[in-house]
């Protein structure tokens, strides 16, 4: 008995060991979503494109990311990378061109890809395009890249800091004519104007202005400073793909620096490269700072221990190794925007791109990259939850970026105000946050700021539109005003803003400003034709918007090609905006219960109804809980998404990850948790991919330490709720608020393979 006894220890101890030994990192496949999408609907796959994301290395939250281009970057008579997803990559383009420093993941537009490095040997071209190269042995993993460039001999390797780069370009072959390239030209709009100036035999400076995000015609200047290991033998510049051997330094719009060496058989030359928004000399203290050693092996460590440290505030405890590699994907695309933008010292660009800022007292990072369009939906609820630090930094950069710009952002990049897609997010994301427990951030004046864009009727970037929406309590189709990108879908993003707004004054004693915005966000009413059962499209007088197609994705946009949204619509029809409000109670009152079930399911019986890769519709499998009796359709949809739209293959994402928003829903939805209504605490409930997760809750802003989601029955065919319990406690219903989970404790789920 005792032996029995001492063996059963052992083994338990094995396990133990075997699991906390468990790298994380190792389950993340950085080559998921790099190709076309192979998931989702397969009617639907003319409809898909990459996820625009990138396999680089990159560390959590990073300024900088290195990562390869391929494909081809530009024609004579256009200035766009035509050809070219957003992130400079596409998995199995034929030839790799070079190394960028800068790169968006999952965007839906070209910008970055600043400062391509290019390693090559033989003669020096003028043109970079032509040191192109077939390439193989391609090998990623969180903070790291690695790849074989086969008509060049040589194996390039990369590697991160938070604001800086290294690269390891191994020469299989001795040459003499060994190249580093640096090309200040083709970020992934072409440069505007820049800079390089060869300092030494080692060392090179220089700096670029580009842009144009989604064609709003914003620009931003990026400096940069790199170190060679090795002190060339000669070096450099180009112009116009141009030589000019005589020349150290140049200005212009397609200019680059060289080097060359002579090396030995297998020898490595390091080149490591400091990056600033605000100046070379902050990008030379950026690089001093963080990266002043040639220790490729210790940055690549130390890279892997930042993504271990993040990545294991979320412990998965499964069998099946498929779903925990979705699982850790998703988890690091979550964790890489909105990314560092201040440099070692401090100092950021504010909010227009002008005056030099340093940081204020209590915030650990200004922050750049906020595709509030997408990211409201869910992935600030993730950091919430599970990385609050993160997350109150967020808010208190919007309102440093509303005192500099004089706006809370909408889509802001490096700066700028982009104002792609509608709405007014960052109120929805400012008043989540809050009602979450973060308030440690100037709450009046974020609140002012969110008045601001809701009621200033002249001049409003942010709210276009805004007259009319409050004259009539929605947008007319037939607006006379200034343009409104579908007014329909923007009318409904500023009702999820208006609610926002209630639910924060509610919390800051403002019970008359509760009420009037109360009042406004429920205005979708006004937008319900009984008739057709849909939001649609109303004019000024009060009549619908006649022909009305249901199921048409284009024409909002008079003469654009892409799809654009069916009229009144924003990349959408209406089937995807029908049942996105603030107020989903309010909505089945409108409806009806009968009627809004009906239609719920009729959304999801088509492919191209309820799409997972575009957000409007996202919350739409979790709006079956909101009747009694229909959750197993939430339980149903939900596992039939998960399963259907998300993959462990280079096409394994079904559409632009936009900033890890879609990858924060399979993040959710593989735990059995969803915030379906942002500025709302409650979680809609489901049933979860994994037998056990435990969530580590930060000790500064949670009481519990540790969330534990457990389900031991959890497989393929499991994948309806019997029953939920929360610290013993049964549930009566599939929501759960977020101020108890925080808590701590154990949510446990008895699943089963029927409905009840």
């Amino acid at each position: 008995m005792k032996k029995t006894l001492v063996c059963c220890c052992l083994f338990s101890l094995i396990v133990l060991i075997s699991y906390t030994q468990e790298n994380l990192v190792d389950y993340v496949n950085p080559f998921i979503g790099t190709a076309f999408a192979d998931v989702g609907p397969k009617d639907m796959s003319q409809h898909f494109i990459t996820a625009n994301v990138y396999p680089g290395a990159v560390l959590p939250w990073g300024m900088v990311s290195a990562s390869p281009h391929n494909d081809i970057f530009y024609t004579s008579d256009s200035p766009y990378c035509t050809n070219m997803p957003g992130s400079s990559y596409l998995y199995k383009s034929p030839y790799l061109y070079g190394f960028g420093q800068l790169h968006l993941s999952g965007v839906g537009c070209h910008d970055f890809g600043n400062f391509m490095i290019i390693p090559s040997v033989g003669k020096v071209k003028g043109n970079f395009e032509n040191y192109r190269t077939a390439y193989s042995q391609e090998k990623a993993s969180p903070g790291y890249y690695s790849v074989f460039l086969n008509d060049k001999g040589i194996i390039a390797e990369m590697s991160v800091t938070l604001r800086t780069t290294i690269s390891r370009f191994t020469f299989q072959n001795a040459t003499d004519s060994a190249i580093v390239a640096f090309d200040l030209a083709r970020n992934q709009l072409r440069s505007d104007e820049g800079y390089v100036k060869v300092l030494s035999n080692d060392e090179i400076e220089g700096w670029n202005r580009g842009g144009g995000f989604c064609g709003s015609g914003t620009k931003q200047q990026v400096f940069f400073v790199a170190r060679l290991s090795k002190p060339a033998q000669k070096y450099g510049t180009t112009r116009n793909n141009q030589v000019a051997p005589g020349i150290n330094s140049q200005v212009g719009n397609n200019i680059g620096g060289y080097f060359i060496f002579h090396v030995e058989e297998n020898e490595s030359i390091l080149v490591k490269l400091g990056l600033s928004f605000i100046s070379i000399e902050n990008a030379r203290l950026n690089l001093k700072t963080e990266n002043s050693g040639w220790d490729f092996e210790f940055m690549h460590e130390a890279s892997r221990e930042a993504w271990e440290k993040q990545l294991s505030k979320i412990l998965i405890e499964d069998t099946s190794r498929i779903n925990k590699t979705i699982f850790y994907t998703a988890l690091y695309r979550a964790l890489i925007h909105p990314s560092v933008y201040e440099d070692v010292n401090g100092e950021y660009r504010a909010m227009g791109n002008k005056e030099i800022r340093v940081l204020q007292p209590g915030q650990k990072h200004q922050y750049t990259v906020f595709s509030l369009w997408d990211t409201y939906r869910n992935l600030h609820q993730l950091l919430t939850l599970v990385y609050p630090e993160i997350q109150l930094d967020l808010v208190k950069t919007m309102i440093n970026q509303y005192e500099e710009g004089g706006y809370l952002p909408k889509w802001e990049l490096a700066s700028n105000e982009s104002y792609v897609m509608v709405g007014d997010p960052a109120a929805c994301v400012i008043a989540d946050t809050y009602c979450k427990g973060i308030t440690n951030f100037n709450v009046d004046r974020a609140y002012e700021a969110m008045r601001k864009s809701a009621e200033n009727t002249h001049t409003n970037t942010i709210r276009p539109g805004i007259d009319a929406y409050i004259k009539y309590g929605y947008i007319p189709y037939d607006y006379a005003g200034e343009w409104v990108w579908g007014p329909t879908a923007t009318s409904l993003e500023y009702y999820f803003a208006d609610y926002a707004i209630a639910q924060l004054a509610r919390l800051i004693n403002k019970p008359k400003d509760f009420d009037a915005f109360y009042k406004r966000s429920i205005g979708f009413t006004n937008l319900y034709d009984q008739e057709t059962g849909f939001l649609r499209p109303r004019n000024t007088d009060g009549s619908w918007l006649t022909p009305f197609n249901y199921d048409t994705i284009r024409g909002s946009i008079p003469g654009a090609e892409f799809p654009n949204g069916g009229p009144g619509y924003v990349e959408g029809n209406a089937w995807q905006y029908n049942f996105m409000v603030p107020d989903v109670q309010k909505l089945i009152e409108t409806m009806g219960k009968d009627q809004f079930v009906h239609q719920l399911e009729e959304c999801f019986k088509a492919p191209e109804r309820f799409v997972l890769f575009n957000e409007p519709d996202m919350a739409y499998p979790y709006l079956f809980n909101f009747v009694e009796g229909q959750e197993w359709q939430t339980q149903y949809q939900v596992r039939r998404a998960l399963k259907t739209y998300f993959g462990n293959s280079k096409g394994g994402l079904p559409g632009n990850d936009d900033c890890g928003t879609l990858s924060s829903w399979f993040i959710f939805s593989s735990l059995g948790l969803y915030p379906a209504q942002p500025a709302n605490t409650t979680y809609q409930i489901t049933s979860p991919l994994f037998k056990r997760v435990t969530i580590k809750l930060h000790p500064d802003f949670y009481s519990g330490t540790e969330l534990i989601l457990e389900a031991p029955a959890a497989s393929d065919e499991n994948i309806y709720i019997k029953s939920v319990r929360f610290k013993g406690k049964k549930l009566n219903n599939t929501m759960i608020d977020h101020n108890d989970l925080v808590t701590g404790g154990k949510l446990e789920f008895e699943l089963v393979s029927k409905p009840r």
